[in-house]
């Protein structure tokens, strides 16, 4: 192992304000989320995501990735198996204790609003609602 001679000095560069790193506080939500996630999964840049794959494939993507979030896999129940035999030790009678009732039930998908993506797009089109 080689040996440092001297004292060892880090040096701090102050980087810009966090107001300054961050200008706006935009949320990801609809879509763009959507195009991260799948990005995430495959461990490409959203930008060669957009570029490498169309959109049908992109849709087929998030149906396997909503398939791949929505079951219980082996870990699941494994953990949920360890959960019961702890739970076990601490109850009267511990044969009432299900393994089932440990595991976490995936959360429905939510249900998609017609009204609202047909306003968004409207909207993205250049149609603005009429004010009354």
């Amino acid at each position: 192992m080689a040996r440092l001679s001297g004292p060892i000095t880090f040096r701090y560069r102050p980087g810009p304000e966090p107001a300054q790193r961050f200008p706006s506080k935009k949320r990801l939500e609809g879509e763009e989320l959507a195009w991260y996630r799948v990005a995430s999964h495959l461990g490409i840049p959203v930008g060669e995501l957009r570029e490498r794959i169309t959109f049908t494939e992109f849709l087929g993507w998030l149906e396997y990735l909503q398939f791949e979030e929505s079951r219980t896999t082996k870990l699941d129940f494994y953990l949920a198996q360890i959960a019961a035999e702890c739970r076990r030790g601490w109850v009267a009678q511990p044969k009432q204790v299900k393994v089932e009732d440990f595991l976490i039930p995936a959360e429905p998908p939510p249900k998609p609003n017609p009204e609202l993506s047909k306003a968004k797009w409207l909207y993205a089109l250049g149609f603005r609602p009429e004010k009354n």
